[in-house]
């Protein structure tokens, strides 16, 4: 029997929820929408994480920012793929404290944003760095590089070891096919001396050597940081070597328009990541070089995934009409029949892109049917229209984008930085040719979760890494994702790639995607308001 004192408890309770989250989404540090925000507000946190990211990046010594060594090699590079228990991450999941990884693609996005912020302020150090990661591509792209050539004859070849490595000396060392000449390796591993004896951090025993994997996830970024250079030096050294990357990205492009996972082909199979991240780079170098083959391989890359594009509106299919199935087998084979926001995401910049050169409609209107997917991977509060209300009551999971669509059609709850981030970019991006509310109140919901909730924990403290002192929360400037199902943040979690009891962060992994959202935000509002 129901007592009048427990229906009150329950109308109190109620009403105090209601409260609560009224309260979050109208005070002025909680919700706004973002053209209510000032755009010198979207700069100055792009400036924020743009300069605690400078912290990693590995500098001569007379540079003022970054991680001073006398390693040339290893000079321009981005450090910190992610560290756990005040360790590098030497190789992917593993721990050391003499080896640090650095990692292509972080250094691709660290790069762009550099030479986006100087455009954007003038200040000449972002420029400064951008270049200095520009000669650090240069140092590892296949068949270019002189650097890579002392390797042919010995190679410190990492070992597993459960959670830690070591390494064993390969004599010969590695030779790259010829398949793979013009595009970048994976990156490098900075280690402190020689193995199995090292020295101390930054000291003449440091040493550098190129990590094997070829990727285009780790080529792509590269590619168009430099694209980014060229356009605003004139060097021709920055956009030769993006041609050549582009043309390794041909041939791990088949006759259908898509694009591999890695070298050799057969590995992982085709992803769609990586199929629309090559086709807007193609787009973009059509459009500085007014070579008709990029067009065509982007429009082709922009077509397979039309065709490959959810449409259905019945059963299961419904559920992710709009999105487009990963592909790639690489990180479990259920990847391949899932769909992740991300994927979609990169779909719609391509298809926008494609758009804006050939006026067809069929582009903006994949990219209009890929946003209705998005949307439904969002968390939301009760009453929107798109959305889901899986964890509507946690207040920190709120305007989060979840990662996929598993292949059974359940929402996998994790919220990742980068997917968020990269969610909100494309609606910013749609926006412009489509002005549905919706986006632009679903990049709000996506900007306040970012900023003013824990994921972003800006800090004056001091943190000590090996060989390397830097300003940040022990967590990082921003963290890596929010699992509502544990209401915990993902680098809290053990077993997690970052996750640790007491610290563990992603450098470009967590902050370049809010850093390339607030730049174009700054963009899309300063145009609007002047």
């Amino acid at each position: 029997m129901i007592t009048k004192d427990l229906v009150t408890i329950v109308i109190l309770t109620v009403i105090l929820v209601i409260l609560i989250i009224d309260t979050f989404f109208k005070t002025p540090g909680g919700f706004k929408t973002v053209d209510k925000i000032p755009p010198e507000k979207f700069l100055e946190l792009a400036k924020e994480a743009y300069e605690w990211m400078m912290q990693f990046q590995i500098t001569p010594p007379d540079y003022k920012w970054g991680w001073h060594t006398p390693c040339k090699e290893a000079w321009g590079g981005l450090a910190g793929y992610y560290v756990k228990g005040y360790k590098w991450a030497s190789v992917y999941m593993k721990e050391s404290s003499r080896q640090a990884y650095i990692a292509s693609h972080d250094t691709g996005w660290f790069m762009e944003l550099g030479v986006l912020l100087y455009k954007l302020t003038g200040n000449e150090t972002y420029l400064q760095a951008a270049k200095l990661a520009a000669e650090w591509a240069l140092r590892i792209q296949v068949g270019y590089s002189e650097w890579l050539k002392k390797f042919e004859e010995f190679y410190y070849e990492p070992v597993r070891l459960a959670v830690r490595i070591s390494w064993k000396l390969k004599k010969p060392g590695i030779k790259f096919s010829e398949e793979v000449k013009g595009a970048f390796t994976e990156g490098m591993f900075f280690l402190s001396g020689l193995p199995p004896k090292f020295g101390k951090w930054n000291s003449e025993t440091n040493f550098a050597e190129p990590a094997t994997w070829i990727a285009p996830e780790h080529v792509t970024p590269l590619a168009r940081g430099l694209l980014r250079l060229y356009e605003v030096t004139k060097n021709e050294t920055y956009l030769v070597a993006a041609i050549r990357a582009a043309e390794f990205l041909m041939r791990m492009q088949d006759d259908e328009g898509k694009v591999y996972t890695c070298y050799p082909k057969e590995a992982y199979g085709p992803r769609m990541s990586d199929t629309a991240d090559v086709a807007y780079f193609f787009l973009e170098l059509y459009e500085v070089t007014k070579n008709r083959t990029f067009l065509e391989r982007g429009l082709r890359a922009c077509d397979f995934m039309i065709k490959s594009q959810v449409k259905a509106m019945y059963g299961h299919y419904a559920k992710v009409r709009g999105g487009l199935p990963h592909l790639s087998t690489a990180g479990g084979s259920w990847r391949a029949k899932s769909y992740f926001t991300s994927d979609a995401a990169a779909a719609i910049l391509a298809w926008l892109k494609a758009y804006e050169i050939t006026k067809s409609k069929k582009y903006l209107e994949a990219a209009v049917l890929a946003a209705e997917f998005i949307l439904s991977l969002q968390e939301t509060p009760p009453g929107y229209s798109w959305g889901t209300n899986l964890y509507s009551h946690d207040p920190r999971a709120i305007g989060g984008f979840y990662w996929c669509y598993y292949y059974t059609y359940a929402i996998l709850p994790y919220q990742f930085t980068g997917t968020t981030s990269s969610a909100a970019y494309a609606l910013v991006e749609l926006y412009k040719y489509v002005k549905d509310e919706r986006y632009l109140k679903a990049v709000s919901l996506a900007f306040n979760w970012l900023v003013n909730t824990d994921i972003r924990k800006p800090s004056k403290r001091k943190l000590k890494l090996p060989g390397l002192t830097v300003i940040s929360d022990p967590y990082g400037l921003y963290k890596s994702g929010y699992i509502p199902a544990y209401g915990k943040y993902y680098d809290e979690v053990p077993g997690t790639m970052t996750g640790h009891p007491k610290q563990g962060f992603a450098v470009a992994m967590s902050a370049s995607g809010p850093c390339y959202l607030y730049v174009e935000l700054y963009n899309v509002f300063k145009k609007e308001r002047t």
